[in-house]
């Protein structure tokens, strides 16, 4: 007969929710410092100021556009779990 631990279970739980709190954190951080090396227009001029720019906006951007997409429901399947 199997049985589920459910203190281990709301434990990893607790766990989990935590390490995407602390990783969503730095994932702000992060959007953060690319945005502003995006808007430097005025330290980044010319051909490599706009390429450097234009790598950090479709690059970057779109990594923290993935990460919100994943993340919202990895959050909500930890926040019904631990309901239960």
């Amino acid at each position: 007969m199997k049985v589920l631990d459910v203190e281990s279970l709301k434990n990893n739980i607790t766990t989990s929710t935590k390490q995407i709190d602390a990783f969503q954190d730095k994932i702000t951080g992060l959007q953060k410092a690319v945005r502003g090396i995006v808007s430097l227009e005025d330290s980044l001029k010319g051909t490599g100021g706009e390429a450097i720019r234009g790598f950090y906006d479709d690059c970057h951007h779109v990594y923290g556009k993935r990460y919100v997409q994943f993340q919202c429901p990895a959050t909500s399947a930890t926040s019904f779990l631990s309901v239960r």
